[in-house]
């Protein structure tokens, strides 16, 4: 992706943050500069837990339709061994099919669109399973799903996604923000795709950064990078 087009994804989507009255961490804001002068200055904790900004197209070349803005909020270590990010997606978006092998997540749909998902078991090659009926709460509610069944969330409603399941997640009526409560896991260690499909991807540097991603903290602070 180029770095132009990252930068008005970023603009965008804070302003549909702000929109949807959903407040944001300071760090969120910072520019290049001061995220670097405050890291310096005891903000190391943002660097070293991963936080802040994602973007990727999955390695797949079309944004609008596969692809995905999020924040890490939080991502706790010790007894507060939890993780919230908030997810963007646009109308008629999709986050492919993907696996976790260690983070059990809530899924919460913010609106003001509905969240469609497929789910699937996954087979001991990675694969998805096709036969494997599931069981999923929804609201506390047990539903009972055949493999890659259609799972509408409306604005309000959660979903829990165990480890081992694919998931695929689609903006439907509009664009929406997700919540995601999770175990507290390395989101490019522990989402596991499809082939020929990745969380990671390359930029093009078209234009300096806006915003800091998660993705260029190894570059920006290596030291802290390699001791996360």
């Amino acid at each position: 992706m180029k770095r132009s087009l990252i930068n008005t994804l970023l603009a965008d989507g804070e302003d549909f943050f702000a929109a949807n009255s959903v407040a944001l961490p300071s760090f969120a804001l910072w520019r290049p500069d001061e995220f670097s002068r405050r890291v310096s200055a005891g903000h190391e904790n943002v660097v070293a837990s991963r936080l802040g900004w994602l973007v990727s197209d999955f390695a797949l070349g079309d944004f609008a339709a596969e692809g995905l803005v999020a924040f890490c909020a939080s991502a706790g270590g010790g007894a507060g061994n939890y993780a919230e990010r908030l997810l963007i997606l646009r109308d008629r978006q999709r986050i492919p099919d993907r696996f976790h092998r260690r983070r059990v997540k809530d899924l919460i749909n913010c609106g003001p669109g509905n969240l469609c998902l497929r789910l699937h078991r996954t087979t001991p090659s990675d694969t998805l399973d096709e036969t494997a009926n599931l069981q999923v709460a929804v609201d506390g509610a047990v539903r009972k799903l055949a493999p890659g069944a259609r799972l509408l969330l409306r604005p309000g409603e959660r979903v829990r996604i165990d480890p081992l399941t694919f998931h695929e997640c689609q903006a439907e009526a509009g664009d929406l923000i997700a919540r995601e409560i999770s175990t507290a896991t390395d989101e490019m260690l522990d989402s596991f795709f499809l082939p020929q499909i990745a969380l990671a991807m390359s930029i093009v540097e078209d234009e300096p950064a806006r915003r800091l991603l998660v993705s260029d903290y190894p570059d920006q602070f290596p030291e802290l990078a390699a001791a996360a």
